[in-house]
């Protein structure tokens, strides 16, 4: 038994210790903070970029083109916890053509498909996140004091993508092609037309959170 107790907590701190390093190795672009979600609702703000309340507004938006539903393709997937039943995800259309061609090159360059893990989420299930006892609780859940602190999923701009299971070939990849998307701005493929769109990319503990703007109101 103490043999089994020792093993636990050696693979407890090697834990810790491969988090600290990959947060060492983190770039500055790639950090976030409350203040950058103030800066990021406003500038969704001044694009006419809405909050979704509710799970009726959600079908409403996306019945009228205004959010889509993102299904598995040959480059990525939809993955879900094993403790929820499976949904659907939307996010913006200008988003999911980013993702289109980020997921491209990244299985040209890896032969594997990229796992998103969450899109569009309802202001009603980001506060049930925050909510200790709901079954959707995760400590993981961007913390609110305004509205304008609250979490861009909220406006189906953001696009998460797992970093678990990933080498550290792959990350160091993702590292480097998201950097150079947000410094640079790129071009995404939205209908058969080319839109100029800008990222700001933040990279979590489980997951690179992508969040995908216009430069011009949608």
């Amino acid at each position: 038994m103490r043999k089994i107790i020792l093993l636990a907590g050696v693979l407890v701190i090697c834990s810790a210790i491969a988090m600290g390093q990959s947060r060492r190795h983190r770039p500055g672009e790639l950090v976030g903070s409350t203040e950058q979600r103030v800066i990021q609702n406003t500038k969704a703000v001044n694009l006419g970029i809405e909050s979704v309340v509710d799970d009726k507004q959600l079908m409403s938006m996306a019945s009228n083109g205004k959010l889509v539903r993102l299904l598995d393709t040959s480059h990525y997937y939809i993955g879900h916890s094993r403790n929820q039943k499976p949904e659907p995800v939307y996010v913006r259309p200008w988003v999911a053509s980013y993702l289109n061609n980020l997921a491209r090159d990244y299985f040209l360059a890896f032969r594997k498909k990229l796992k998103i893990t969450s899109g569009t989420r309802t202001l009603e299930r980001q506060k049930a996140m925050r909510t200790r006892g709901s079954r959707y609780y995760t400590p993981y859940a961007a913390k609110a004091e305004t509205a304008l602190e609250e979490s861009l999923h909220l406006r189906g701009v953001v696009v998460d993508i797992s970093r678990l299971g990933m080498t550290r070939r792959e990350i160091l990849w993702f590292r480097q092609r998201l950097v150079a998307d947000k410094v640079n701005g790129i071009e995404a493929e939205e209908e058969q037309n080319e839109i100029e769109i800008e990222i700001e990319p933040i990279e979590e503990n489980v997951c690179y959170h992508i969040v995908v703007f216009p430069k011009s109101s949608k």
